[in-house]
């Protein structure tokens, strides 16, 4: 019986370490919730910390405003903290990109998720799209006052440095307002601690191997 549990201690050692390998949580990127960007609304505004805005000319910019929660009765997620309107006050809406580019490996998948509400001022619909510059994007179209979160799943063919961007479509100084935003990896991989334990595993299990040969 002790030849036995010896024998067998470091496969089924192995394999309860693989069984019970906890999967990572998915990993954050990037992730933004326009809360420290400015201590009030501002309209045509473009001194964000992670996005630059673009768009049109030095005499006809496109743009777009930061609100402050309750700012010209607009409410960000939760009442509280800041959000963006994404169709500014120049009669044209901007480009937000990220100041950063972002590497994307490829065969993994990655998840741009947005927290978007309709205009909250009155009934039309506004259509925003949003993704990943050069490569792929979707477009979402908004009603009402109630935010939802919208996500875009992107699995590149090969390696690519990409930013993010977000646009409304509308030009009537009347956007879908823009709050919380994560950029997160899909794919799962076991924790570094299971990968070591697992190591310890393996290596006990050709050392047993060895001593039986």
């Amino acid at each position: 019986m002790i030849r036995f549990l010896t024998r067998f201690a470091a496969p089924l050692a192995v394999a309860a370490l693989m069984a019970a390998a906890p999967a990572a949580q998915a990993g954050v990127m990037f992730s933004d919730n326009f809360n420290t960007d400015a201590g009030s609304s501002v309209l045509n505004f473009n001194a964000f910390g992670n996005w630059n805005v673009t768009g049109g000319s030095a005499k006809n910019p496109h743009t777009v405003d930061y609100l402050r929660s309750g700012g010209f009765g607009i409410d960000c997620v939760g009442n509280v903290g800041g959000c963006v309107d994404l169709d500014g006050s120049t009669g044209h809406a901007g480009l937000m990109t990220t100041k950063d580019a972002f590497a994307l490996m490829a065969g993994t998948t990655y998840l741009f998720s947005v927290d978007l509400s309709g205009n909250q001022r009155n009934n039309n619909t506004d259509r925003v799209t949003f993704g990943f510059v050069g490569f792929a994007g979707q477009t979402v179209a908004l009603q009402g006052d109630a935010f939802n979160t919208f996500v875009f799943t992107f699995t590149p063919d090969a390696d690519v440095l990409a930013k993010l961007f977000i646009q409304n479509a509308g030009n009537d100084n009347i956007g879908a307002i823009f709050d919380n935003v994560s950029l997160v990896t899909a794919s799962a991989v076991p924790e570094p601690g299971t990968l070591a334990l697992l190591g310890l595993g393996l290596a006990a299990l050709g050392l047993r191997r060895r001593r039986a040969a």
